[in-house]
């Protein structure tokens, strides 16, 4: 019976562990991410720079998005990373670049979304330089 019940107890803390360590990679994984944001003109286009506060584990991931317009807003879908094969040792961030103007257009909304939340930001080009002012603004900021 004894050793029922050493068999028993040591199944069960095993069973804990695991249970233990999918709770910790669920929390974690499920944090926010976080982005620096920059919009320039190239070749008189407004181009999107997008990348992550945090370092992902190698050199070169990118981030994956798509690109709509909805009406005078510029919308930015973010669907995750790209890991680079092969995967260089070190850390660094994951970025991108995604083309989010109109031709001609100096006077837009870019709504980027990101596993249920979005920001929303007003951006005018005055002369070759950017402003962009928060209109809802809880995981990007401009760099």
């Amino acid at each position: 019976m004894t050793s029922l019940w050493y068999w028993l107890s040591k199944k069960s803390l095993s069973v804990i562990s695991i249970i233990s360590s999918f709770v910790f990679v669920t929390t974690a994984s499920s944090q926010p991410n976080y982005y620096l944001l920059h919009v320039e003109k190239v070749n008189g286009n407004a181009v999107l720079s997008l990348r992550t506060f945090d370092f992902l584990p190698c050199f070169g991931y990118s981030i994956r998005v798509s690109q709509q317009w909805n009406g005078d807003t510029a919308v930015v879908s973010i669907s995750g990373f790209v890991k680079p094969n092969p995967c260089m040792g070190g850390a660094a961030p994951a970025e991108t670049h995604v083309l989010v103007e109109r031709e001609g257009k100096n006077n837009f909304y870019l709504k980027i979304l990101d596993d249920g939340a979005s920001d929303l930001w007003h951006i005018t080009f005055p002369k070759d330089a950017f402003n962009g002012v928060p209109v809802k603004n809880s995981f990007t900021t401009y760099q």
